[in-house]
């Protein structure tokens, strides 16, 4: 597992307050996933690997192929 992967699935067990996250997770997967845990991602992901969440790529928050897209520059 990529280290990438890894530090974003512990983000997402911190903020979802589970430990099943699944490699190809979406916030469909998850009832937690709410408004206030899709914000509190956003912010650890960006923090955690210096990209930015800006109105065209906001969406691609919502799944963890979106997030790897977004870190590894491809969205």
């Amino acid at each position: 597992m990529s280290n990438k992967l890894e530090t974003l699935k512990s983000i997402l067990r911190e903020e979802l307050g589970r430990d099943d996250i699944a490699d190809d997770a979406n916030e469909a997967d998850y009832p937690e996933w709410d408004s206030m845990a899709y914000m509190s991602v956003v912010a650890r992901v960006e923090e955690a690997f210096d990209v930015e969440a800006t109105a065209a790529n906001i969406t691609a928050f919502s799944s963890i192929a979106g997030i790897l897209a977004l870190i590894n520059g491809d969205a």
